[in-house]
Order: structure tokens, then C-alpha cells, then sequence
């Protein structure tokens, strides 16, 4: 790309070190925050609104009006 002759390799491998520290970085930083989160129950909804669907139980109303689950089986 625009690397000095001769030199991209070391570019590419000096762009992907960067991505293994930042992955690292993040990936150290969110862990325990998730962590604290699961075990606070704070990182999952519960059933009963998964089941619902969490477009009715936050936001009052269904995202896709026009589409219907059916509980009956209709194909024989």
C-alpha cells in the first residue's frame, strides 16, 4: 500500500499486533464488568418477558403488528 519498499510486511504485521492489543485490552476491561453483571442478574432478561417479547414488555407494543404466531398446526 503506501508502506517504503520492502517494508510492508512489517507494516501488516505491526497492524495486526494492534489488533491483538486492543482485542486484549477490551476483552480485559469487559470481563470482569460482565462478569459483575451476570452475577448481579442484570445481564439477561427475564423468561417470562422473553417469552412476551421484549418489544411489548418495554416498549408497550409489538414491533410487527401485521405478524400473528399461530399456536394451532395448520399443515397437514
Amino acid at each position: 500500500f503506501y508502506a517504503p519498499v520492502g517494508q510492508g510486511h512489517q507494516m501488516f504485521a505491526n497492524a495486526i499486533i494492534g489488533i491483538l492489543v486492543i482485542t486484549a485490552w477490551i476483552g480485559g476491561l469487559m470481563t470482569p464488568f460482565f462478569f459483575a453483571l451476570k452475577a448481579s442478574g442484570l445481564l439477561r432478561t427475564p423468561p417470562e418477558e422473553e417469552e412476551l417479547g421484549m418489544d411489548v414488555s418495554k416498549h408497550g407494543g409489538s414491533a410487527y403488528p401485521d405478524y400473528v404466531v399461530s399456536t394451532t398446526n395448520t399443515v397437514k
